[in-house]
């Protein structure tokens, strides 16, 4: 399938209202646990002092860190379609004015510079040279030591268990060129693009964290 095929699928979920309240909230549902039970699970948090996440949608990520860590600077990023409907979650959870909403292009926009920053279901959205791009930009946009969060379901090593991620590794070649990797797949671009290490965690939700 050709890239601009994939351009078409994401361009037409902001043309729609209903698309794109449906789009955003089933997001929401589908990664609320998950986001809940990375927060649990990475107690370094309590050492960062500011966070992002890229790709927010509707704020849920950002939420969840911010009642966990109240002192902590939360930041949602995605594209400005989205803020009208992150606007209204995060007034409805009464967290609109806990957390700052920044919008742009994460491929063509900066985005403020952070202890930490997530990435909940992006990666595997993309085809080789765009997870090179953007794990760089990661890089390059964390203050020293900061960590690289990717959260997402990972394929066994050895490609052999039948698993959620080969399933959603398929959907993701076949309607946008995007993939699912391997933790040492992960762990070799991080590497390439500057992280100095990587762990991969698998306790109830499964994330990669890379360090600057």
């Amino acid at each position: 399938m050709k890239e601009g095929q994939k351009k078409e699928i994401f361009s037409e979920i902001p043309l729609d209202e209903n698309i794109s309240r449906e789009f955003l909230h089933s997001m929401k549902d589908f990664n609320e646990k998950n986001f809940e039970l990375t927060v649990s699970n990475l107690p370094v948090l309590k050492d960062c002092k500011t966070m992002i996440d890229i790709g927010g949608a509707l704020g849920v990520l950002a939420l969840k860190v911010k009642t966990s860590y109240p002192e902590m600077h939360c930041i949602t990023y995605d594209l400005p379609y989205v803020a009208a409907y992150a606007k209204e979650y995060l007034e409805k959870e009464g967290f609109l004015n806990k957390i700052e909403m920044n919008f742009g292009n994460f491929f063509k926009d900066e985005w403020p510079k952070t202890d930490i920053t997530f990435m909940g279901n992006i990666l595997h959205d993309w085809d080789y040279e765009k997870k090179v791009f953007l794990l760089k930009k990661s890089y390059e946009r964390l203050n020293d030591g900061g960590i690289f969060v990717c959260i997402e379901t990972f394929i066994d090593e050895k490609r052999e268990k039948p698993n959620e991620a080969l399933n959603v590794s398929i959907t993701m070649i076949v309607e946008c060129t995007g993939y699912n990797m391997t933790p040492s797949e992960f762990d070799k671009l991080a590497k390439g693009v500057g992280f100095k290490k990587t762990e991969y965690f698998n306790n109830g939700v499964e994330f990669c964290i890379a360090i600057k």
